[in-house]
């Protein structure tokens, strides 16, 4: 009898530190714990719980950051770019697909690549990403729904290049994070991030991108967790040029800690290794110093540090993308892609994304 005693008192002591501040606000004091005392009769404590949502927002957040900015240095500076830029000068570059004879056109048949005249960027990205995690869902045997996450990026950014082959610049980003099912119902984040990032070209085959971040996180339900993430991302790329088609491929590794708290969980870390392949064709139109790049690409993710919990975690997967880069103008270019991620248990994300650059 003591012994029940004492756990109901434990758990009534759990959800009232969890909750505590947002006791001025009675509405808000109520749903806290109403929802802090149910998860009590679950499987898995309070505290995995909010374990295993903080592993999930790092991971959507993080990652669509990092991977956005390492794609704005690969366009810059990479041979995609100077594909473009070699069309952009050579009239038998200009052809839709190969030339009349058979042989190649544009820097996939050996061209020279001239160099941009262009030194300055702006560009800007918009996307957004639908998150179902099934975790907490399945190791309760159904008694709560699965997890829906909501997430909307915008990030705005300039860079330079020093010289044709080095990159600098600077993105300031905002996103918005929702959770609208299962029990974390409710949760509503957003965040600021400023991002500082260069690239190199060692040549028309390997280069490297990295990039820091430092994020300012607002929790709208005013519960307390508000924080900060640092984060930071390097990477090693690979082209390839394939007669009409380019290869290209990234080895890279992303880590990010944050002081987010949420509930009885004080912050977080997240590391994560990952291997990109694409596959591209561009055509360019002939008359026109315009032209589209279609690609595919397989990114092979694993993350090697996270918050260990009770509530299952797969920490690796595949994210499967397609899309096409847009060259409307010589200043002018944009990239539309979409993506989905597969191969974790329980988790799966859809994302569309749309990204904008003018040069100068």
């Amino acid at each position: 009898m003591l012994l029940a005693y004492f756990i109901v008192v434990r758990i009534v002591y759990d959800a009232y530190k969890s909750c505590e501040s947002s006791f001025s606000d009675e509405s808000k004091w109520t749903s806290c714990l109403t929802q802090k005392l149910s998860s009590s009769y679950l499987p898995v404590s309070s505290k995995d719980i909010d374990k295993s949502l903080l592993n999930q927002i790092s991971r959507v957040q993080t990652t669509q950051l990092a991977n956005t900015v390492a794609n704005r240095v690969a366009s810059v500076i990479g041979p995609s770019s100077s594909f473009k830029r070699a069309a952009q000068k050579s009239t038998a570059a200009l052809r839709l697909g190969p030339a009349a004879d058979g042989q190649q056109s544009g820097v996939a048949a050996g061209d020279a690549v001239p160099q941009s005249s262009f030194d300055n960027g702006l560009w800007t990205n918009i996307s957004y990403t639908h998150t179902t995690d099934k975790a907490l869902n399945r190791v309760t045997g159904g008694l709560v729904d699965q997890d829906k996450t909501n997430v909307g990026l915008g990030i705005f950014g300039y860079d330079r290049k020093i010289v044709p082959e080095f990159v600098v610049g600077v993105a300031l980003a905002y996103d918005d994070l929702n959770i609208n099912s299962g029990i974390a119902n409710g949760t509503h984040f957003n965040t600021w991030t400023l991002t500082p990032y260069l690239g190199y070209q060692f040549n028309e085959n390997v280069g490297i991108d990295m990039m820091a971040g430092y994020s300012w996180v607002n929790d709208e339900n005013d519960t307390g967790a508000d924080g900060h993430r640092t984060m930071g991302s390097a990477g090693i790329n690979g082209y390839l040029p394939l007669g009409d088609f380019n290869l290209a491929g990234r080895l890279g590794y992303l880590y990010s800690r944050s002081t987010v708290d949420i509930g009885l969980a004080s912050g977080d870390r997240l590391g994560q290794l990952s291997a990109k392949v694409e596959l591209n064709r561009p055509f360019m139109f002939e008359g026109s110093t315009g032209g589209i790049e279609p690609y595919v690409a397989a990114t092979y993710e694993y993350d090697t540090t996270y918050e260990k919990t009770a509530v299952p975690y797969d920490r690796n997967g595949f994210v499967l993308t397609l899309g096409s880069r847009l060259y409307m103008t010589d200043q002018l270019n944009a990239d539309i892609q979409a993506s989905t991620t597969e191969g974790r248990s329980n988790v799966r994300n859809h994302t569309i994304l749309a990204n904008l650059r003018f040069m100068f």
